[in-house]
């Protein structure tokens, strides 16, 4: 480095303070572009004269021969009024007379020893001398230019951003896992059933503001840079742009001034993204919003709990019953339910096996269940019905009653499956004319010949080849004892006239010939020369057989428990909703639709639970049977046990006594059976609602009690779309995209500016051009020195921007090279 001749510095100095008005400046041969030769650094500030006045070095003045000689040589003439070489480090202290002495020369060289070149390759003057970089500025890293805020704004703020994105994706699809019945895991069921939810959202939404108004400022800081390195500004704006590197800003301060930027791709593309950045900034104020505007009150599943009071039926052989069949049912019980298909085919009218588990709660905790495990009360509710072979069938009245024979054969149903006889005498009372529409009587003959077991159906199996094989049947592990199968036939009066057609004289008793009976499916129908039937008969075997075992229980959705209420335009009860709860529709529905749970498949049921050695099996069969209405005592015939499922005749009065079911079972029966054409649904659905009403009704004075897992649905604020989630989603990853976007135009187009150091800000805004308006603004606001540069037509409306100067500083100043 070039070091200062000893004894100059002194001399210069008197010189200089005998002539306060002349500035000289000089340049020696040989000198660089920076009016010092290469490699040397800017002088510090010459001391101050003993008149008190200050004289700083701007550039070389001068070299120093071998002698020690000062030798000056006078500059030639620069573009903009400056000399070559003249430097712009910064603005001299003015002296006591209000004056700046400054050198713009070059620096002051020892020429002794190595010297310097006064001539000779890789120098060169004027114009065309080589400009170089400040020491440091060749080879800057991120670190360096972002600035450890600047990095760990960008850095560690996206992941934190991403963390916070995913955790909110995290409980949106918790929350619609919740919503398809599903548990969710621990962290977030917490938060549900907590009312977390608003919380989280309000947390996680802060964060992202905070982290998106960070990394906002600090991609004004980048765009900044960018525009003063590679757009240019107004001259009047240049310091703005400088110190906005130093500081976290809002992008919309650089929005009001982008009207000045010059025209070009570049400048378009900038100010694409500053606008673009300022909307998404100003839309991530309303995430919140966005976000909440997804939540809404839902069930959802909460963690399973001990449940201690968990009620079986304790039965005594005797016991006094509600009567079921006059009385009616005071609700629509959930069950939980396996079964299989329904088949129809020929003569044979199947359900299918059906295992109903009856909840041992009440209705509240019915309806929010979704896991159960632990003991339940399991019915098997499966109805086969089967047409019967018609003998001796007789009308007697009064009454009326149908008397005769049914039988059975082989070729229907299997003599294994039933007992001896095979063949039964029935006394079935039948709706009178008189008093009744048409309807349908149904008969529980007591004549002890019941079915061993149902069986186990395949869809299309030929029901003559039915296997029977007891041990392995599922009804089996259900109905052990064999006894809880009972025979119903049900007698239905398709038309009075056609019936009064078969009987020549209706005031005594009438043989039917056995001609007078076809096969209609599951019935025998018996017509006479009218088109329309008289009378349709079916058998009809019903398991009515539980047993309380270990079992799963499962919902996706809450259950449902539909009122019967009163139709008053029809005139009857509204059985549609329990239909559909109860599978006895036209329609195939799956339970979430019906409002039913599932219960889990026989193989995983426990068989050995201890708490349930001593169940009654028969307890429904007995419950019905007691319950049937009492015999007419004005009947001269004994008639079979039973009820009729029969309305009223419009106007008719009916006799106090009659064997009439209430009109909600005569509705539901009727429905069902006119809905889908099956005697076995129409009396499976009856007998289920019959047996959950004996089942309730014993159920609150049952003290027997065992542990059971359970698991309820509670109504939380939870998310139940994703409409404001995608939103807030697609603006984070906006601005994601927009802040690495800055990011690599920074990098590539802006290489002298540090983010962050506010001395570099304010050293790269002085410079000859702008030496002038800092001088006079002390005390001046922006306006003040725009009119004040105006009026002295400086130009500080031309573009400026960051330039190399000759002395390898990279300073603000005129892009087109004049001074303003």
């Amino acid at each position: 480095m070039a070091r200062t001749a000893p004894g100059t510095l002194g001399d210069y100095a008197a010189v200089a303070s005998q002539d306060m008005t002349e500035n000289t400046e000089a340049s020696s041969t040989g000198i660089g572009a920076g009016g010092r030769a290469p490699g040397t650094s800017s002088d510090p500030p010459a001391p101050p004269s003993a008149d008190g006045t200050t004289i700083m070095e701007a550039g070389g003045a001068g070299t120093e021969t071998g002698d020690g000689e000062l030798q000056n040589q006078q500059p030639a003439p620069h573009a903009g009024g400056r000399a070559p070489g003249a430097s712009s480090d910064s603005l001299a202290p003015s002296p006591p007379d209000g004056t700046t002495d400054t050198e713009a020369g070059g620096a002051v060289t020892e020429a002794g020893g190595a010297g310097t070149e006064a001539s000779g390759a890789g120098t060169e003057t004027g114009d065309d001398e080589p400009r170089h970089r400040q020491p440091g500025t060749e080879a800057r890293s991120l670190r360096r230019r972002l600035g450890i805020d600047g990095i760990l704004t960008l850095i560690p703020g996206s992941v934190v951003l991403l963390l916070v994105v995913l955790a909110e994706a995290a409980l949106w699809q918790e929350a619609a896992w919740a919503r398809q019945g599903g548990e969710p895991r621990r962290p977030w069921i917490n938060i549900f059933t907590r009312n977390w939810t608003t919380t989280s959202i309000t947390i996680s939404t802060a964060i992202v503001r905070t982290i998106v108004a960070l990394q906002a400022g600090l991609v004004a800081a980048l765009l900044a840079a960018i525009i003063l390195e590679s757009i240019g500004a107004p001259l009047r704006d240049g310091p703005f742009y400088s110190i906005v590197r130093a500081l976290t800003v809002s992008p919309l301060t650089l929005l009001l001034r982008s009207s000045s930027w010059p025209k070009g791709i570049l400048a378009f593309s900038v100010y694409a993204l500053l606008v673009t950045e300022v909307l998404v900034t100003l839309a991530c104020q309303f995430l919140s919003t966005l976000l909440v505007s997804d939540l809404a009150n839902a069930p959802v599943v909460g963690l399973s709990v001990p449940l201690t009071d968990t009620i079986f039926l304790d039965q005594s052989p005797t016991f006094n019953m509600v009567q079921l069949w006059q009385a009616p049912p005071t609700s629509s019980w959930t069950f939980a339910e396996v079964s299989g298909s329904h088949l129809q085919k020929g003569n044979f009218d199947n359900t299918g096996n059906t295992y109903r588990a009856l909840l041992p709660l009440n209705e509240g905790r019915r309806k929010r269940l979704r896991r159960f495990h632990g003991p339940a009360p399991i019915l098997d509710s499966q109805v086969a019905c089967f047409r019967p072979q018609m003998r001796n069938i007789t009308m007697r009245r009064p009454g009326p009653l149908l008397t005769g024979f049914v039988g059975i054969s082989s070729g229907q149903i299997g003599n294994q499956m039933l007992m001896e006889p095979t063949s039964m005498n029935i006394n079935c009372e039948i709706p009178d004319g008189n008093l009744y529409a048409a309807g349908t009587s149904l008969c529980y003959p007591n004549s002890g010949m019941r079915p061993s077991h149902m069986p186990s159906l395949k869809p299309g199996q030929d029901i003559s080849t039915i296997p029977v094989n007891i041990p392995l049947d599922p009804f089996y592990l259900v109905n052990p004892s064999r006894q809880a199968s009972e025979m119903f036939v049900m007698v239905n009066i398709g038309s009075i006239p056609a019936m009064d057609g078969l009987v020549p004289n209706s005031t005594a008793d009438s043989h039917w010939p056995d001609n007078v009976w076809h096969d209609d499916g599951p019935w025998a129908v018996a017509s006479s020369n009218l088109s329309n039937d008289a009378v349709r008969v079916t058998a009809c075997i019903a398991s009515l057989g539980y047993k309380t075992l270990t079992v799963d229980i499962n919902s996706s959705v809450d259950a449902r428990e539909p009122r019967v209420t009163w139709d008053s335009l029809a005139a009857k009860y509204d059985t549609g909703a329990s239909r559909i709860q109860l599978g006895a529709s036209s329609k195939m529905e799956s339970f979430q639709e019906r409002g039913v749970l599932s219960l889990a498949p026989v193989s995983q049921w426990e068989h050995e639970d201890k708490t349930t050695q001593n169940n009654d099996s028969d307890y429904f069969r007995r419950a019905i049977e007691v319950s049937f209405p009492a015999r007419l005592g004005n009947l001269p015939q004994q008639a079979d046990s039973g009820v009729l499922l029969s309305k009223i005749t419009p106007g008719a009065h009916e006799v106090e006594g009659t064997d009439q079911a209430h009109p909600a079972h005569v509705d539901l029966f009727h429905d069902v059976l006119g809905d889908t054409g099956s005697p076995a649904l129409a009396l499976q659905a009856l007998l289920t609602r019959l047996c959950q009403m004996a089942y309730y009704e014993r159920l609150d004075r049952t003290n027997t009690t065992a542990p059971a897992s359970v698991s309820f649905s509670s109504s939380v604020l939870i998310p139940v779309r994703w409409t404001g989630f995608s939103a807030a989603t697609a603006l984070v990853a906006a601005h994601f995209v927009l802040v690495v976007a800055v990011t690599v135009l920074f990098l590539r187009l802006a290489r002298d500016s540090l983010i962050g150091n506010s001395w570099q800000a304010v050293s790269q805004a002085v410079s000859e051009d702008t030496r002038p308006l800092l001088e006079q603004a002390g005390a001046m606001t922006d306006k003040d020195i725009e009119a004040w540069a105006k009026r002295r037509s400086l130009g500080i409306a031309r573009p400026a921007g960051l330039a190399y100067r000759r002395n390898g500083r990279r300073a603000l100043g005129l892009l087109d090279g004049k001074a303003g």
